[in-house]
């Protein structure tokens, strides 16, 4: 293996699918609410998701961004959908 080829891997919350972690968005916990990283500079825990709407959605049903913060956090469904879609679209 060469040297600086190490692609840093992520599981999806959600579908539990491997990905690189630049195909992911990331998503932490900011003052007790779950907000997207979309540049991934946010110091803490990360969740991740597949960068397929699906996906969010699933993990909001499945509660997993509570099993991944390991505490209760406010999820705003409206306002997470919104910042999925504006970081779709700059990738």
């Amino acid at each position: 293996m060469a040297v600086g080829s190490h692609i840093p891997l992520r599981t999806c919350i959600a579908c539990r699918r491997k990905k690189s972690k630049f195909e992911m968005i990331r998503f932490v916990q900011k003052d007790g609410n779950v907000v997207l990283d979309a540049e991934q500079r946010y110091r803490g825990r990360g969740a991740y998701t597949c960068a397929d709407y699906n996906c969010l959605k699933l993990a909001i049903q499945k509660k997993a961004f509570y099993r991944s913060f390991k505490s209760t956090v406010k999820i705003d469904p409206d306002q997470l959908g919104q910042d999925f879609d504006l970081c779709l679209r700059k990738k």
